[in-house]
């Protein structure tokens, strides 16, 4: 795995209001500040959010070494959208919607996004940890370099994605929904290896004479 880049705050923010009539936001530091109205084809680079509620429109904007700490993103509408070297730390992203976006170099650490939908979104570089992906859509998405840890992917929706190379075997899967094409080349546990292959309509019968001798 090619090393993941960190958003690069090379100047401190300044702490600001924001202002939905500006289309470009740069270096700015948004702290316990609810955004309202329809945010489209936004751009922020080298910005901060800190305890900030998301509005529930905010489609076609670009991230670039932002940082969001305790942020609500919950329900929000964010489309086609594209971050580069971003993390998300102790966010909620619950019923995210984030169909056909790009993400380069991020990182979740910590976040609650049950339900967020990432549907035919592009990976590269990305890490989740400790964060609550259950019942998350991720179908016909492509991955690359993905780290994985402690992260709950309970009846998350894998359909029409490549898992080669991604390593769950420290995550919760039950119930996750993936095919068996889907499956070549994915990393889990022995106990996640007979889970997957109930779902898949495989019995493993447990023999205690092999398992003693």
């Amino acid at each position: 795995m090619k090393k993941r880049s960190e958003p690069s705050l090379s100047v401190t923010p300044e702490k600001t209001s924001f202002n939905g009539e500006i289309l470009r936001h740069d270096r700015e530091w948004y702290e316990k500040e609810t955004i309202t109205g329809e945010i489209i084809d936004h751009s922020f680079s080298e910005c901060r959010f800190d305890h900030v509620t998301l509005p529930e429109s905010m489609e076609s904007c670009g991230y670039t070494d932002c940082l969001f700490v305790y942020c609500d993103f919950s329900n929000c509408q964010m489309k086609d959208s594209a971050f580069r070297r971003c993390a998300f730390e102790d966010c909620r992203l619950i019923g995210t919607d984030l169909e056909d976006s790009f993400f380069e170099d991020i990182r979740f650490e910590h976040c609650s996004m049950r339900y967020a939908n990432f549907s035919a979104s592009r990976w590269k570089r990305a890490a989740f940890l400790s964060s609550d992906c259950s019942e998350c859509s991720f179908t016909s998405c492509t991955f690359a370099d993905m780290e994985l840890s402690d992260d709950q992917f309970e009846q998350a929706e894998f359909g029409g994605c490549r898992l080669a190379g991604m390593d769950f075997s420290s995550c919760s899967i039950s119930g996750m929904l993936v095919s068996t094409e889907d499956l070549k080349g994915i990393i889990v546990n022995e106990e996640q290896a007979v889970v997957l292959a109930e779902l898949l309509g495989i019995h493993v019968k447990h023999d205690s004479r092999n398992m003693l001798g």
